[in-house]
Parts: C-alpha cells; sequence; structure tokens
C-alpha cells in the first residue's frame, strides 16, 4: 500500500513539473503584416529595372569627379545600351539648341551609325575639350565633332572616319601638344583621327530626340 502511494505522489509531481513548465514557454508572436509587406517592398526595390538591365556603360563627363581641369560638355550622362545605342542627356545650352520646346528629355545622335560595339569618352587637343567616339559593329568608327561640340554646343555626328572598316579599338595619347585619339586596327595600324573630328568644316548631322 505504501509502495502505491508512493508511485502515485511520483506521478503526480512529474504532472506538475510538466504542466508548470508548459506554462513557462513562450510562443512566438505572429507575424506583422505591414512588417511582411515592407520586407516584400524592400526586396522589389533592389530588384533592378528593365533599363537598368539593358545599359552596357555609363559616363556622367561632367560630374565634379570626372571634368578634372576639362571643360563642360554640358552633358549630364551618356549611356550605351545591350542593343547598341547611345543615349545622351544634355544640360544647359546644349540642351536648348538641340530640344528646344521639345518634350523628349535626351537624343540618340548615332541613330544612323548602326549598332555601337564600344563607346569611349576622349580627351583631344589641349584645351580642356573632349568627345564621343564609337566604335560601330561593322568596323567602322564615328564621333561627335568636338569644335561643334564645345564651342558651338551642337551635337555633329561624324561616321566612318579614316575611312577604315577594320577597326579593333580606340585609344587616348596624350603628347607633347596635347590629347590625340587614335584607332587600332585588325592590319595592327595606328590611324590618328584628330584631324577629322576637330574639323571645322564637318556638317551636322541631325540627331533622333528620345521622349
Amino acid at each position: 500500500m505504501r509502495k502505491t502511494i508512493t508511485i502515485l505522489l511520483t506521478l503526480l509531481m512529474i504532472l506538475s513539473m510538466t504542466f508548470a513548465f508548459g506554462s513557462c514557454r513562450k510562443e512566438e508572436p505572429a507575424a506583422d503584416p505591414a512588417t511582411e509587406a515592407s520586407d516584400d517592398k524592400e526586396d522589389k526595390a533592389e530588384e533592378p529595372s528593365a533599363d537598368d538591365a539593358d545599359i552596357v556603360e555609363t559616363f556622367t563627363p561632367d560630374a565634379e569627379e570626372e571634368i578634372g581641369n576639362d571643360l563642360p560638355m554640358q552633358i549630364e550622362s551618356i549611356t550605351l545600351y545591350k542593343d547598341g545605342t547611345i543615349k545622351i542627356v544634355p544640360t544647359d545650352d546644349l540642351k536648348k539648341n538641340e530640344l528646344a520646346d521639345s518634350e523628349a528629355d535626351s537624343l540618340m545622335p548615332f541613330a544612323e551609325s548602326g549598332k555601337v560595339k564600344e563607346m569611349y569618352l576622349c580627351r583631344i587637343g589641349n584645351g580642356g575639350y573632349r568627345t564621343i567616339v564609337a566604335l560601330i559593329d561593322d568596323g567602322t568608327v564615328s564621333a561627335v565633332n568636338t569644335r561643334a561640340l564645345m564651342e558651338d554646343h551642337i551635337l555633329a555626328v561624324m561616321d566612318n572616319l579614316g575611312g577604315r572598316d577594320s577597326f579593333t579599338g580606340i585609344e587616348e595619347q596624350e603628347g607633347e601638344d596635347g590629347f590625340s585619339i587614335v584607332g587600332k586596327t585588325e592590319e595592327g595600324d595606328d590611324v590618328l583621327l584628330d584631324p577629322v573630328i576637330l574639323s571645322e568644316n564637318e556638317e551636322p548631322q541631325p540627331v533622333d530626340e528620345q521622349q
């Protein structure tokens, strides 16, 4: 009888302890719908847009960390896209001259040149001038007329520089008289492009606007 009582008391103690531990256990707080929605928004914000995913390279020529001692190009950004197009966002007089009262906010200056394979922002001469050079996928080179851009604030596109269709790249070279732009060819030739790019006789070509 005494043994039976002892067993019952032991069982009662075990049940009491189990109940006590169960009462002390903390339940996990329910998820806050507002917090979950906020997290979802943050995740979506980090996803790149379609335009961003299509960008190959972007230059900001007039940014403080880029311009240095060069003259401003009156260009906010130059962007090369995977489809071979280049978009330029102009500012100041360049914007007034090229866009006037148009609702467009950017230009596609190489639209008639062909699909752009590579884009370069190069110094040229010794007066703080710069220009945009494009290597086209057919092996030719196009560029923005430096004088028209820097002096008249007009975008004039010059195609087929050097009369070659075997260019593989562009190099900016610094010499005693300033900077030169040199085209590299498949034949191993270095073609000096400065005389054509700095020409004062080049007729500006119309450029396409983009909304």
